[in-house]
């Protein structure tokens, strides 16, 4: 299945979840006061609740795709400066912070570079390549 459609039938199938709790609420309305309601006025409200329903399923789903911001998951990727370089160490800048680092690419004081991965509190970073 393609990412696109992966996201149409999520959203798809969120919006028919929030539309059977509104069906119920619908079916409790009309038992309780038994009173008719004008089908345009009906289909009105349908396609009120139906716009709204499918508002939040497609929110729902942007915030599940999401990538994660905080802790170890969310440092991968960021962009960082090589401060100080030693043979037997090196640190870098990343998001205003001063970690310890390793890579495997030969860096210099104020190269740029990725974070590949995070164990502990070393972070493994690469040469940033610009696009």
């Amino acid at each position: 299945m393609k990412p696109l459609s992966k996201k149409i039938a999520l959203v798809t199938l969120l919006t028919l979840f929030f539309l059977i709790d509104d069906l119920l609420y619908y079916l409790l309305f009309v038992n309780f006061y038994r009173r008719q309601i004008d089908p345009a006025l009906l289909a009105l409200a349908s396609l009120v609740v139906f716009a709204l329903n499918f508002a939040l399923a497609v929110a729902v789903v942007r915030v599940l795709r999401k990538r994660p911001t905080t802790g170890m998951a969310g440092m991968v990727g960021k962009v960082g400066v090589v401060i100080k370089e030693n043979p037997d160490e090196m640190w870098v800048k990343v998001q205003g912070e001063i970690w310890r680092a390793s890579s495997k690419d030969r860096l210099r004081r104020g190269e740029e570079v990725v974070v590949e991965d995070l164990h502990g509190l070393v972070l493994f970073v690469k040469k940033r390549t610009r696009p």
